[in-house]
């Protein structure tokens, strides 16, 4: 098992590495209160939402079935994320359009787990390119990428939800 592990990291690009150092930056920087200016919030979803679709259509071929078991991770993980913002307190200024956020290790923990599902799910895609038509490895694929843009999203929502209520 180490061996392939060993492997799976050789055979890594040089940006993974990268964006997972990037990813625990962000993380750990999360763990502590912030204040985030109101436009800052719609980037990272925009970003997932985009990669969300586009994995859509490369990995499985675009088709309505696969839109909605995306859909489903999205809407599900959507509505936990939203709960979650909704006990966190929130401070808005709306004369500066900022939001004042408490840290927590929720994200860094998230961040973890999406960066680990995304390698596992290249990586398989990697090693055995047959997986694409292997309909049960598609709809778990299709549903953590739509539960991940639903994170971010949920998240957004919760914030946008607060700020405009302040």
């Amino acid at each position: 098992m180490l061996v392939t592990i060993w492997e799976y990291m050789l055979h890594t690009p040089w940006w993974v590495y990268a964006l997972f150092f990037y990813l625990l930056f962000v993380g750990v920087k999360a763990t502590k209160p912030r204040t985030i200016p109101l436009g800052k919030l719609f980037i990272i979803p925009a970003v997932f939402f985009v990669w969300g679709v586009s994995g859509i259509i490369e990995a499985a071929g675009f088709s309505m079935l696969h839109v909605l078991w995306w859909l489903l991770g999205l809407i599900v993980v959507a509505g936990l994320a939203y709960l979650r913002v909704s006990r966190l307190s929130i401070m808005a200024n709306r004369v500066n359009k900022t939001m004042q956020i408490p840290g927590t290790y929720t994200t860094l923990i998230v961040i973890l787990i999406i960066f680990a599902s995304k390698y596992y799910f290249a990586a398989m895609l990697g090693t055995n390119p047959n997986l694409v038509h292997n309909m049960k490895f598609i709809i778990a694929d299709l549903m953590i990428s739509g539960g991940v843009t639903g994170w971010f999203v949920g998240n957004l929502a919760g914030y946008l939800r607060r700020y405009y209520t302040a």
